[in-house]
């Protein structure tokens, strides 16, 4: 696996604006930079959040939603300093669904069409990098760097260290928070998302 440095600016002011105090600071840690921001509508849905009560429990599920959802951020709260690691997993474990709707991927295309993810490092390929988890099970390995072209999986430079255990401790972001099926999902949708930036970029000029 090779290396790669990351861009650091992957969310735009305008995202920002939108956010909740929580998430705020969740998308602009180091770590989470490859993340897009999950919607509170796509959070307040059930049916999106089904099996994620199985991994963290019932009344942990609904705390983090709660300090997800708050319009502030009480750091000094004990709740919020016990549930902050079960807050970020719901978060992640929420992401990874989310860029598997038709919405999520559009967002995510239009990373990948601007290279935010970087560029395959071999010389003679040069394809945009698309981020995947090599798991889906929270906690076995951190996110990686995949070539469309190439079907290699490359670490990024934020995660190469050879020792992957204790991932939170270690501020690594979970793979589990990107899926393994994802590239693929993107790629079945290619020309259609393809399309549709070329319009978009059309329509701008």
């Amino acid at each position: 696996m090779g290396c790669y440095i990351m861009d650091n600016d992957l969310l735009s002011s305008s995202d920002e604006e939108m956010m909740l105090p929580f998430c705020h600071r969740h998308y602009r840690d180091s770590k989470n930079v490859f993340m897009t921001e999950v919607p509170k509508e796509f959070l307040n849905d059930s049916f999106n959040l089904t099996g994620i009560a199985d991994i963290v429990g019932h009344s942990n599920l609904k705390a983090a939603l709660r300090i997800i959802g708050q319009n502030y951020m009480d750091e000094g709260n004990p709740e919020f300093t016990r549930l902050h690691k079960t807050t970020t997993i719901v978060l992640g474990l929420a992401h990874a669904r989310y860029i598997l709707t038709k919405e999520g991927m559009t967002k995510m295309f239009k990373k990948f069409a601007k290279q935010s993810f970087g560029r395959c490092i071999k010389v003679s390929c040069n394809q945009a990098f698309l981020p995947i988890g090599i798991s889906d099970i929270l906690g076995q390995e951190t996110m990686k760097l995949y070539c469309l072209t190439c079907q290699d999986v490359y670490e990024p430079e934020l995660v190469c260290n050879e020792d992957k255990k204790h991932l939170y401790e270690k501020g690594l972001c979970d793979g589990a928070f990107f899926g393994t099926s994802f590239p693929q999902m993107l790629l079945m949708h290619y020309d259609e998302f393809k399309e549709t930036e070329l319009n978009s970029e059309s329509s701008s000029d």
